[in-house]
């Protein structure tokens, strides 16, 4: 089941009869740990040979750091840019040493050279994030468009940040991920 918050003023939902098979994958990572999600680990910090970077964008509560380790993925550390609050602390709570900006427009040049001063033997930067829809969401019978809309205009922001981690991080592979929604304007 999802629930979706792109309306103004409702929401969309829809359910499933039968799981995908990440879905299938997921529920026996949960077999064999069903407390890993609750268990505060957070990932190593140890700067290692053929690590992942993960930067999320519009983090929420961190899916992309949730699936990394539901995968077994080696992760060096991980960047979350959210600017709200509770999203923030669920972050916190499950990935302390997550590292935390509020806002997508705070990465600049600056923190990125930082990043890349912090994790210099990384092997792969994965950059994932789903910009707010609200204003481009066929839910939302007022939508605007990105163009005009200013939560959903910060898709820009995607490669922006995806340009500054190329330039910083030249002998890694870079990656970027963005979802929106299918009835996007």
């Amino acid at each position: 089941v999802t629930a979706s918050d792109a309306s103004e003023s409702g929401g969309g939902l829809t359910a499933s009869y039968r799981l995908s098979g990440w879905g299938s994958r997921l529920v026996r990572a949960l077999d064999r740990n069903p407390d890993w999600f609750f268990s505060g680990r957070s990932p190593p910090q140890t700067g290692g040979e053929g690590e992942i970077l993960g930067v999320g964008a519009f983090d929420g509560i961190s899916a992309m750091q949730v699936a990394l380790e539901i995968l077994g993925a080696p992760v060096a550390g991980f960047l979350s840019m959210e600017c709200s609050s509770p999203a923030r602390r669920v972050v916190q709570h499950h990935f302390p040493t997550t590292q935390h900006l509020s806002l997508t427009q705070e990465f600049n040049e600056t923190k990125a050279r930082e990043l890349a001063l912090k994790y210099p033997r990384v092997q792969l930067v994965i950059l994932g994030g789903g910009p707010p829809c609200q204003g481009v969401s066929s839910l939302n019978a007022g939508r605007k468009g990105a163009w005009v809309d200013p939560r959903s205009s910060q898709y820009a922001e995607m490669g922006r940040i995806r340009d500054l981690l190329v330039k910083h991080f030249p002998w890694a592979k870079v990656f970027a991920l963005m979802e929106s929604v299918k009835g996007m304007d």
